[in-house]
């Protein structure tokens, strides 16, 4: 954009292409996720009450219990209130649409919540797929809080 270059990361038959990759201190190697195929992976339950009826499937795990995976919104899902989250998460909108308060957040989309962060409440209508990154492990007790504003 603009004139400004990229650094793209390209996985060919299952070999690592990135030039200069072992003498370059800004290659994150801890950061790469592999080529897979994630069909072979199992579907997991989600770590929070919130996303109950989601369902998850890890594509990283960090030492830290964070990581990446597959957030998947079954149809008609309803998060019910609005919460508090006690960590970092990016995502992006692969399928499908979720409401998160007045913002559709759809295919395409990239989101940002950064720590301590109050998010209105989720509601998907017909379902939806994300790419979910956290800096922590959400399984721990008072990282995702129900939030209810009297």
């Amino acid at each position: 954009m603009n004139g400004a270059t990229a650094e793209i990361l390209w996985m060919e038959n299952s070999r690592f292409q990135y030039q200069d990759a072992p003498n370059s201190p800004t290659a994150r190697m801890n950061d790469f996720i592999p080529v897979l195929d994630s069909r072979l992976l199992p579907w997991g339950r989600t770590d929070t009450t919130q996303f109950i009826s989601a369902s998850k499937k890890w594509l990283r795990k960090a030492s830290n219990g964070g990581g990446v995976w597959l957030l998947a919104l079954l149809p008609h899902y309803d998060g019910k209130q609005m919460m508090i989250q006690s960590y970092n998460e990016e995502a992006y909108g692969l399928v499908g649409c979720c409401d998160i308060g007045d913002y559709r957040f759809a295919r395409d989309h990239f989101g940002y919540s950064p720590s301590f962060s109050t998010l209105p409440r989720h509601i998907s209508e017909e379902g939806s797929l994300f790419f979910v990154r956290v800096d922590r492990d959400l399984s721990q007790s008072g990282t995702v809080l129900s939030y209810a504003p009297s």
